[in-house]
């Protein structure tokens, strides 16, 4: 189970677990986003050299 899902399930009106969910979705948002990144560096190029539909084939 990730730090985000423990940290969500975890969750309460107390502070601490307020900012131990936000820190943990936090860093989950910054790995998506890194990971976002090198998708759009690496596959874009490709799909745009790409002479035809690649969805339909």
């Amino acid at each position: 189970m990730s730090e985000a899902k423990r940290a969500s399930l975890a969750l309460s009106t107390e502070s601490s677990t307020v900012n131990r969910a936000h820190a943990a979705i936090s860093e989950l948002a910054d790995h998506m986003q890194s990971h976002l990144d090198f998708e759009e560096a690496t596959l874009f190029p490709y799909f745009r050299r790409m002479d035809r539909d690649w969805h339909y084939g």
